[in-house]
């Protein structure tokens, strides 16, 4: 394994990576909370737009940002009573089992984008020969 020093790094591709898994199942789940029908694959876990420009990548973060709103927005919305009805399905648990688990999957990307980030800002490329 060798390490050498970066010069530069610009592809945010890692970072579109997981804030789009991250709102991938978030996306399902507003819908529901707006009363459509429960809709969603796993692969569009990891799909994403592009990001070839500071625009796209600014694109990307506000429509998370305006996501991450609406979604709170629904959620306050929510009677309690709520939390505890199964989710569609038994197959799914109820309510508060799927919030809360989007809640866990938020912060382990977080800590992944985290670690990524201390990597990238420690200059350095590493490559297993």
């Amino acid at each position: 394994m060798a390490v050498k020093k970066k010069t530069e790094w610009s592809d945010p591709g890692p970072f579109c990576f997981f804030t789009r898994d991250s709102f991938a199942y978030i996306d399902v789940v507003q819908k529901v909370l707006r009363g459509e029908p429960l809709s969603g694959k796993d692969a569009d876990s990891f799909a994403h737009p592009a990001v070839q420009s500071q625009q796209d990548w600014e694109a990307l973060l506000n429509k998370t940002w305006d996501d991450a709103e609406r979604f709170a927005g629904l959620i306050e919305q929510l009677p309690e009573t709520k939390l505890w009805e199964t989710f569609i399905h038994e197959k799914y648990g109820n309510y508060y089992r799927n919030l809360h688990g989007i809640i866990q999957d938020t912060h382990y990307h977080l800590g992944q984008i985290v670690l990524i980030k201390k990597l990238l800002d420690l200059n350095v490329e590493v490559k297993v020969d």
